[in-house]
């Protein structure tokens, strides 16, 4: 077996362990029920908010020592955070404990940075088309067997939500421990850099090699100060950027409420279960596993289709993002659960696709050493926006389960009227001009 091709199936075999979580799309199930008992209002004011403030700054922290202790020890930490998320779930049984739940949990999110970033480190550029649709696989593969795993544990009473639990456990064990055989990373793309190799005449007349390398920046103050001043350059050579500028707008705006909606929806179909004096029935794994596989058809669908982005790009976004509040609203009016479960596969359907598009037009317009780095930078900004809707809807003005998805889809009308104009601008500037 090639060597890129087994550094690519050790990774893979690794997502597919982390992503299998099968409590996952029934954990506000689990915080709600015994033995925790918590009600709906401290889950949703008091413990899922801290995930997404804990999140934002911990991808900051992520981001930069991803590549500076080269990717496989914050893998490794990762997958440790997410074991502690699950034991604590297991064995903690107070406020306090389920609150620091969500400062790891935030942390092992983060990792996904090092994850995605550490095949293109490893290998040569050739292989990366290969080893981005691995990678992908394995998340979509652990996520589907996820779901249903935790469906039919569910539906047939396999497995209490407690139990499911311990599943979550065993995953994440394997996962830590198969974290521990990835090989480890020679070089980064800012603090270790490949250096150019010198070859020299010794006094005896073989030659000698003599690597100039920039490994040790640990007690080199102005190598760190360097490599931010890099970084610093390559985020505003790419934001002046015209052309990619309205891409990283729609990412930003269409991936912050995606995240949020899907932090807090397990609260909205848990209202809607439960509203009108009826216990129905929970599909939440089945859901899951629906709009991952759809998403994934969506996006390989999207990704053969060659697209005129000049001309159809911001009518794309502004199209994107009016269907996908229109779906938040019908999801929050709802009374049927099933409603609500179709709502919400359409609007990751329509997200997936047109992320796809948006994210293969950013990175034409990129440097090829700040794929990374831009593509951090704008899950930061996302997860900033994200930090600012919750301040605002959640903690701020502690908004109804209801009136909260109204205010995402509230709070997405605005850029997609922005996109809509632009589009009509340019279609008129182009007929003015035939």
């Amino acid at each position: 077996m090639e060597k890129w091709l087994k550094i690519s199936l050790l990774l893979s075999i690794f997502g597919v362990l982390k992503e299998f979580r099968p409590i996952e799309p029934f954990i506000t199930e689990f915080l709600t029920n015994p033995p925790l008992n918590l009600s709906k209002e401290t889950v949703t004011f008091e413990i899922y908010p801290i995930g997404v403030y804990s999140n934002m700054l911990e991808l900051i922290i992520v981001f930069l020592v991803t590549d500076y202790f080269r990717y496989q020890p914050v893998i490794v930490t990762s997958a440790i955070s997410g074991l502690i998320v699950y034991l604590i779930l297991s064995f903690g049984k107070t406020l306090i404990w389920m609150q620091a739940t969500q400062i790891f949990y935030g942390l092992f999110l983060a990792g996904d940075i090092a994850y995605y970033s550490y095949i293109y480190a490893k290998v040569d550029k050739e292989h990366f088309q290969e080893v981005t649709s691995h990678t992908r696989s394995a998340y979509l593969l652990g996520r589907t067997i996820s779901g249903v795993t935790s469906q039919l544990c569910v539906t047939y009473n396999l497995l209490t939500y407690y139990q499911m639990n311990f599943l979550t456990i065993g995953g994440l064990s394997l996962a830590v421990l198969w974290s521990l055989s990835l090989p480890k990373v020679e070089h980064s793309f800012y603090f270790h850099r490949k250096t150019e190799e010198t070859v020299e005449e010794n006094a005896i007349g073989r030659s000698s090699s003599t690597i100039i390398r920039n490994d040790d920046v640990t007690g080199d103050s102005n190598n760190f100060a360097d490599v931010i001043r890099t970084m610093g350059k390559d985020i505003k050579y790419t934001m002046s950027s015209a052309k990619i500028i309205f891409p990283i707008l729609w990412s930003v705006v269409a991936t912050s409420c995606y995240y949020q909606v899907l932090s807090f929806v397990q609260l909205l179909w848990h209202h809607i279960a439960k509203s009108n004096g009826e216990d129905q029935e929970l599909w939440n794994g089945a859901v899951e596993t629906t709009y991952t596989l759809l998403g994934a058809v969506g996006t390989l669908s999207a990704s053969k289709i060659k697209l005129r982005w000049d001309e159809f790009g911001n009518l794309i976004c502004g199209v994107s993002i009016f269907f996908m509040a229109v779906m938040l609203f019908i999801m929050s009016q709802t009374g049927i659960l099933w409603i609500a479960y179709a709502t919400l596969i359409t609007f990751n359907i329509i997200y997936q696709v047109t992320i796809t598009f948006v994210n293969s037009e950013i990175a034409k317009g990129l440097k090829e050493d700040s794929y990374g780095l831009i593509f951090g930078f704008t899950m930061f900004l996302s997860l900033t926006m994200q930090t600012i809707i919750t301040l605002i809807f959640v903690n701020g003005l502690k908004l109804s389960f209801r009136l909260q998805f109204v205010s995402y889809c509230c709070y997405l009308l605005p850029f997609g009227l922005i996109f809509l104009s632009k589009a009509l601008l340019t279609i008129s500037r182009r007929f003015c001009i035939n």
